[in-house]
């Protein structure tokens, strides 16, 4: 959980047998407290907006628990996730590539009707003379 510009997000990861995966989750303008981040979880866990799964290889497990409860506290002091970032930052793009498509799509379609009904007018005008 991280507080960006005006609202506090959250950051949920997932290992599947697909890949990694990541949902980003925007709670509103108050911290939200542990029951309401439990409630999310077990009522919205499945129908969060999951990227694309990748196929990133899983991190070894760290043996000494000293080295894994200073890295836990370090990951929770700025809690972005690198992979997280970056999983969200490539579906960002991607998500704008596709909106470049429909956009050029759709002008090319609004080209096409404006011709089609000028040269249906310019017929009309031209019919029976």
């Amino acid at each position: 959980m991280f507080f960006d510009q005006q609202f506090y997000r959250g950051v949920f990861e997932r290992w599947s047998t697909d890949g990694y995966q990541v949902a980003r989750v925007t709670f509103g303008t108050q911290n939200p407290s542990e029951p309401q981040i439990g409630l999310l979880i077990q009522n919205r866990w499945s129908t969060l907006q999951w990227t694309t799964a990748s196929a990133v290889a899983q991190q070894q497990l760290v043996r000494e628990y000293r080295h894994a409860a200073r890295q836990s506290h370090q990951r929770h002091a700025s809690f972005k996730s690198v992979k997280a970032t970056q999983m969200l930052k490539l579906e960002h793009q991607r998500h704008l590539v596709m909106k470049k498509r429909r956009q050029r799509r759709a002008q090319h379609e609004h080209a096409q009707l404006v011709r089609a009904k000028r040269l249906a007018k310019h017929r009309a005008q031209h019919r029976g003379h």
